[in-house]
């Protein structure tokens, strides 16, 4: 079976508790990373990212084992450290951030990677990255990645690119949308939210948005805008809304969207339909926001398998 990549980010989670601050690992790619293997656990899922040599990247890389990540595609940079974020929650579920991460050993992956990391595409089925990833990236390493996907594109590795914006990362809407739209030069399907296609495409639907694609290569999208249904875009055919059943009890919205990627693809790399891999998506994502923190508890985790794709 080939291989899922992931490349970004995984950062130190603080969450506040009240008097104490509850550590665990997290980021965005890292969290679909993770969501995927549960949901299809015979998939290789390998996360490529970059860490320390300090006793956190050590746990965080016996976080990845744990979870059955590949390793073999972590950058080690000495002199660096991972990033760290911590999250408060309101009684609605909603989140807020605090972020260190200027001195993240992620923001300089590429150019710690060793050649036979980067080098090994011809095994890879899908390609996952995110906005996120894009936007702390330092220049080398980004023109790097870029290089990367070009080069797992041609060996017939499929790129997803999930823009997830988040302004604070930016120096503007342009610097993101000129990011973004060289990203969906090398992009087969896209993953964007709703309110990105507004802010940073000023398209108020998914018709909108495909006047933007012009001879991009993007032949799928799944349009995902929160609790509502989804939309389905494939090169070729009709346009379809796949209905989605909102969660009774939402404790925590950290990681729904991530969960719904991992959802998605774990159900394609088994073979199943669009509209099937967006139920499953939506899903684990239901799952996910009635637990605090960007991952569930493990007992649920080993459940996933068997209750998203019970026969």
């Amino acid at each position: 079976m080939s291989e899922v990549v992931v490349i970004g980010e995984c950062m130190i989670e603080l969450l506040d508790d009240g008097s104490v601050m509850r550590r665990s690992y997290a980021g965005d790619v890292y969290n679909t990373a993770v969501y995927l293997k549960y949901a299809s656990p015979a998939t290789p899922v390998s996360i490529m990212t970059g860490v320390g040599d300090d006793a956190f990247s050590q746990e965080m890389l016996d976080t990845f084992q744990r979870h059955r990540l590949g390793i073999e595609r972590v950058a080690i940079n000495p002199n660096r450290v991972p990033g760290i974020y911590a999250v408060q929650t309101d009684d609605a579920g909603e989140r807020s951030f605090m972020y260190w991460r200027s001195e993240s050993a992620a923001r300089t992956l590429f150019e710690y990677l060793k050649p036979e990391q980067r080098s090994r595409c011809s095994d890879i089925g899908y390609c996952f990255i995110s906005g996120i990833s894009l936007a702390i990236l330092e220049k080398e390493s980004l023109e790097q990645c870029f290089a990367f996907l070009r080069e797992a594109r041609k060996q017939g590795a499929k790129v997803v690119f999930d823009p997830n914006y988040r302004a604070r990362l930016w120096s503007s809407v342009d610097e993101a949308r000129t990011v973004f739209n060289r990203m969906l030069e090398i992009t087969d399907l896209f993953m964007p939210g709703l309110e990105e296609l507004q802010t940073l495409w000023d398209a108020n639907s998914m018709l909108e948005f495909l006047r933007h694609l012009d001879a991009k290569p993007v032949s799928e999208i799944v349009l995902k805008n929160g609790p509502e249904d989804v939309r389905y875009w494939q090169r070729g055919a009709e346009l379809e809304t796949v209905k989605i059943t909102p969660a009774d009890t939402v404790v925590d919205t950290t990681s729904a969207g991530d969960a719904f990627n991992g959802g998605f693809l774990a159900a394609r790399v088994r073979g199943l339909s669009p509209v099937e891999s967006i139920k499953a998506g939506a899903k684990i994502s239901a799952e996910v926001i009635q637990h605090r923190g960007a991952i569930m508890p493990q007992h649920r985790l080993n459940a996933l398998s068997g209750e998203v794709f019970a026969e």
